[in-house]
Formats: C-alpha cells, sequence, structure tokens
C-alpha cells in the first residue's frame, strides 16, 4: 500500500538515464496522471500529478524501452515492470467522526462511517464479487490461486462455474436478503463473503455458529502454507456441523466473528444509496429468534450466536492477513470493516451483553 498522495521511488541495481515516458501511472478511479521524474542516476522519485483518493486501484510501470543503461547498453531492464497497489487513507482519519462517548454513540457513528458502500454486482460480464474475491482471498503463497475459508484448500482461481469453490455467505442470505437485486446489497457486500470449497459451504448451509462439541460430523482442514491438518480429535483444527449449528476451525474463528459483527452494525435498517430499504440484520444468542425470511426484508433478521462469536473474536484477533484482506475490500467498496481495524469497539458494543474475558486488546489505531 502507499499512502495518499505518496511519491513513488524506483531504485536501478546500476546508474541509468530515463526517457520521456519511462513511467507511466494510471489508477481505477483516477485514471491516467502525469508525473514528474527527479533524483538519479540509480534512485528516482516519481511524483503524480494526481491527488490519489482513498481507496483507488492503481498500475505503476516502468518501460524497459525508456531506461538507458549508463554502460552504454540499450536497455536495463529486459521487460517493462509493472506494480499493482491501492490507496489507502489513514485510519485516524477514515474514522474521525466515531464517537465514541457510550455505547449507543459509538454503534450510530460507526454505521455512519462503513454504510452506503460501493456495490458490485454478484455475477456479471464487468467487475463483479468473483473478480473482488479473486484478490481479497488470493493464496498469499501463490497469486495465481484462492484459500477458502473452511476446508483450508487452496485452488487455481477460476472464477465463475469451477468444480472446486463458490462464494460462502457468512451472514447467511436466508437470514435477511435471500434475493439477489441490484437494490440488495447484503447480498454482495464482499466484507461477509468469502472463498468457500464447495462441499463444505453445502455442509454449512445456513447453520448458525455455535460450539458444536457432542456427536458432531468432522470437516477436516487441508495443511496448507504450514496451517490446518489433523484429524480425529475436537476441536483440533477442523469444522463440526450438527443440527443447526456449525463451529469454524480455530485459524478462522475470529474472521467470521468479525465478519458477522460488521453486518450487525453495517445493515440497521433505513435505505441505502439507491433508495431502496434495507434489513436490520441483529445478531442474537437465542437461537429461537433465527429464522429465514422467504425475501428481502426491511424488518429484522437474526443470525448468531452472539456470544459465541464474542468468544472467538477474543480468541482468534486479527492478523495481518485479515487486515489485508480488509483493505483490499476497502478499494473496491469504499468502507472498512471497524472491528478488524479496532477490535475493542467490539467490547463496548457487545461485551455488556457477553462476559468479558481475562484480556483485552491493545488501544489505539496501529
Amino acid at each position: 500500500m502507499v499512502r495518499v498522495n505518496g511519491s513513488l521511488s524506483v531504485t536501478f541495481d546500476e546508474p541509468v538515464s530515463t526517457q520521456p515516458g519511462a513511467f507511466t501511472l494510471s489508477c481505477a478511479t483516477s485514471g491516467s496522471a502525469a508525473i514528474s521524474v527527479a533524483g538519479g542516476p540509480r534512485t528516482f522519485q516519481i511524483d503524480p500529478d494526481l491527488d490519489l483518493p482513498f481507496s483507488d486501484l492503481c498500475v505503476f510501470t516502468v518501460h524497459a524501452a525508456g531506461i538507458r543503461d549508463l554502460d552504454g547498453s540499450p536497455n536495463a531492464p529486459t521487460a517493462n515492470l509493472v506494480v499493482n497497489f491501492g490507496t489507502e487513507e489513514s485510519l485516524a482519519t477514515y474514522y474521525a467522526s466515531v464517537d465514541e462517548t457510550n455505547a449507543a454513540t459509538l454503534r450510530a457513528s460507526l454505521n455512519g462511517v462503513i454504510d452506503d458502500h460501493v456495490r458490485f454486482p454478484y455475477t456479471a460480464s464487468g467487475t463483479d464479487t468473483w473478480d473482488i474475491l479473486d484478490l481479497a482471498d488470493e493464496d498469499p503463497m501463490d497469486s495465481t490461486r484462492v484459500l477458502d475459508v473452511y476446508k483450508n484448500a487452496s485452488y487455481p482461481k477460476a472464477g465463475a462455474g469451477n468444480a472446486n469453490y463458490n462464494r460462502e455467505h457468512r451472514w447467511a442470505k436466508s437470514y435477511g436478503f435471500p434475493d439477489d437485486s441490484a437494490s440488495s446489497w447484503a447480498y454482495t457486500d464482499a466484507h461477509h463473503l468469502i472463498v468457500s470449497n464447495s462441499g463444505y459451504n453445502s455442509a454449512r448451509n445456513n447453520r448458525y455458529f455455535d460450539r458444536c462439541a457432542d456427536a458432531c460430523t468432522e470437516y477436516p482442514t487441508d495443511p496448507t502454507n504450514g496451517i490446518g491438518g489433523g484429524t480425529g480429535a475436537y476441536p483440533g483444527n477442523s469444522n463440526w456441523g450438527k443440527g443447526d449449528r456449525w463451529e469454524v476451525w480455530g485459524y478462522r474463528k475470529g474472521d467470521v466473528a468479525r465478519a458477522l459483527l460488521y453486518m450487525d452494525i453495517r445493515y440497521e435498517g433505513g435505505t441505502n444509496g439507491f433508495g431502496a430499504p434495507e434489513p436490520d440484520l441483529v445478531l442474537t444468542s437465542n437461537p429461537a429468534l433465527i429464522q429465514t425470511t422467504g425475501s428481502n426484508t426491511t424488518g429484522l433478521a437474526y443470525l448468531g450466536l452472539l456470544c459465541v462469536l464474542m468468544d472467538w473474536h477474543r480468541q482468534d484477533p486479527p492478523d495481518e492477513g485479515e487486515r489485508l484482506r480488509n483493505a483490499l475490500v476497502q478499494t473496491f467498496q469504499q468502507n472498512r470493516n471497524p472491528f478488524v481495524d479496532q477490535p475493542d469497539w467490539a467490547e463496548v458494543l457487545f461485551g455488556s451483553i457477553c462476559q468479558l474475558p481475562d484480556f483485552a486488546f491493545a488501544d489505539g489505531f496501529e
């Protein structure tokens, strides 16, 4: 990531000279930028004549034809160097309007920051949720593959219609927004959508999240990138399911919990940017309240179990991979999951309902 309005620095292995057009910068939202070049002969500062907003997806290219080796070689690089990056606003600036006076003011002000995000279609010929998830859930060890949430399997990126993976609604769509439509923003919200092994997605179905130790079916994970694997002992590195309950394996417990906490705050009724009514999504610890809806609702829709999710949130704090995913989704939707950025806010909003453990997260932004 680079900060908004920052300059770029390029360092070569040996002294070079640059020709006009050696460096170009183009961004999805901001367009192409005129750039000025300073420094050399090894390190060059590239200053774009462009105020980059958060969040934008940009491509910076060093063109081999525009670089001359000072020892007389015709071209220093043998091929163009292409760097993709996103711009990111500081967290303090993004959350500047948040009012932490009490739980009520925190909830209302957080909703004001993260609601009315930019919606992308579920499936389309242009950029859609398949494209977002290809990047958001990329295998950190192989950019040509994606890593799924429950099985921890790594699959070649294939997008729509592949046999290995599909898209999991962590807030199951049957609870509040079963129908995809241009006005149903929860259905396509990538902060809760995630790549999932197709069979495991079907096994989870619309089960709510809970502990599942008593004669539950084991859904083991693959040992991928040094994480996961092993079977036969509860909870181990496995998912577990029975009846209406689904327990997520330990490495992903916090990720799932924070996705649902986000949904509770993001969707509080009212209308979205299209003027269409939205559901009021509420986390609960009462399974009796968790009922499917036959169509998109503008009323209450429940999922849980809240206090189990809070325990998972505490046990599995955000890691760097989750923070990078949060920033990546922001480059598309223009909003963030605040519980990834500031985990203690979950305690302010839900801690009085669910018993606080003996530890807490550090205060302040990183």
